[in-house]
């Protein structure tokens, strides 16, 4: 099981339609158009690159890699899907 799960599973726990990091902020969920802090603490460059590069194959990583920046899905089990 990926980290991020866990904050997938608020996520959907909490019907938000989205959700949003941000390195520096609190991570924000999307309910009925309105956007809402969850309670975790703000992210570190260090944490969100550690949530996110455990998710990366081939390619995408490779990109992170060499350019700092990916684009990619992930879908973790029973949980919604982000990208």
């Amino acid at each position: 099981m990926a980290r991020i799960d866990a904050i997938l599973k608020l996520v959907k726990e909490q019907g938000a339609s989205g959700l949003h990091m941000t390195t520096g902020s609190a991570q924000m969920v999307r309910i009925n158009g309105e956007i809402t802090p969850i309670p975790y603490e703000p992210l570190t460059r260090e944490m969100s690159e550690m949530l996110l590069v455990e998710l990366m194959a081939g390619p995408v990583r490779r990109r992170y890699d060499a350019q700092q920046d990916g684009d990619f899905s992930y879908k973790g089990p029973g949980l919604v899907r982000v990208r």
